[in-house]
């Protein structure tokens, strides 16, 4: 899966102490030699990180750093996936059998003793050694439905969600389950972007399909923790209603049940990428946002009382 590194910058780039509270008094923190510690802004370096790590940085200036983080959370998830297919994976041990199988047989023939046994020994290595051959062919992959695949997640990527909807439709009813399964994902996707941005009164209908495809993945696959998660975003975002709304919480949702689901139906509409799942769980990546974004409130609150002037005084008689 990999790994994403989101960078918050904060203090100055001049420099500032660390206090430390301890029993009531104050203190500044030294390092192991007795020295007064002084940490630095450096954004260069924050950047850098983000930028190896594919993932954001955000300044230090930045009013709203509780929103940004939100963002940044919210597009971890996100992207579509893309499809890695090898056309020669086959069971790799099964070369070594053969090796094995080979040298049995050129004994099994230079030997002259026991001439009939060996003979039925020669047959039996030999069909398990054809069986063992045949079944090291790769499967056959369905290229038509991974270019389709292909061609309907390149349009995903590039905000065309309409076009995309009847490659990957297509796409997810091949026989090649991982194909399937990845045409499900993102056509799921689609549907959700477009529900997600929807005004109220039309959001049902592709939300619906979002669900639909989403539970035909979780029937199969109980254990995709990303499908999961889009499933109960549709939901909720089905249950609370209206389009665009902010990052994604939790719930109990499921799509492994055996209910009936809705079938799924076009969508005209267009609209960017929706907002997926955090590194942590809903509730507490929700916490710790609303927490932040109370906190940066407060200072920003705070800054702009020290900001406003003193008023002027009467005569003091």
């Amino acid at each position: 899966m990999g790994f994403t590194i989101v960078t918050v910058g904060f203090g100055t780039t001049e420099g500032s102490t660390i206090p430390i509270v301890e029993n009531r008094v104050v203190t500044q923190k030294r390092d192991e030699n007795g020295n007064i510690v002084v940490t630095h802004y450096d954004p260069a370096l924050l950047k850098a990180i983000a930028d190896e790590g594919k993932g954001t940085f955000i300044d230090a200036r930045v009013a709203d750093k509780a929103g940004k983080i939100r963002a940044a959370l919210n597009n971890l998830h996100a992207s579509p996936r893309s499809l890695v297919s090898g056309e020669n994976l086959g069971i790799q041990f099964q070369w070594f059998v053969l090796a094995a199988l080979l040298l049995l047989t050129l004994d099994t023939f230079l030997q002259t003793r026991r001439r009939r046994g060996r003979a039925v020994a020669a047959a039996a290595t030999t069909a398990t050694m054809l069986l063992l051959t045949a079944s090291c062919r790769p499967t056959a992959r369905d290229k038509p439905a991974i270019a389709l695949y292909n061609t309907g997640t390149g349009l995903l990527l590039r905000d065309s969600l309409a076009p995309a909807l009847l490659p990957l439709t297509r796409a997810s009813d091949s026989k090649d389950l991982e194909v399937r399964h990845r045409a499900r994902f993102n056509l799921g996707l689609d549907y959700l972007i477009q529900g997600r941005r929807a005004k109220k009164d039309s959001a049902d209908v592709p939300l619906d399909s979002a669900l639909y495809r989403y539970k035909q993945i979780l029937e199969v696959a109980v254990a995709d923790s990303d499908a999961r998660w889009n499933y109960e975003l549709a939901l909720r975002q089905k249950k609370g209603g209206g389009g665009g709304g902010g990052g994604g919480g939790g719930g109990g949702g499921g799509g492994q049940g055996p209910t009936k689901s809705p079938s799924p139906s076009p969508s005209q509409n267009q609209s960017p990428a929706p907002k997926p799942v955090p590194g942590m769980t809903p509730q507490q990546a929700e916490a710790v946002l609303n927490a932040a974004e109370d906190k940066e409130i407060d200072v920003q609150g705070k800054r702009q009382m020290k900001n406003v002037p003193t008023p002027p005084r009467g005569k003091d008689w």
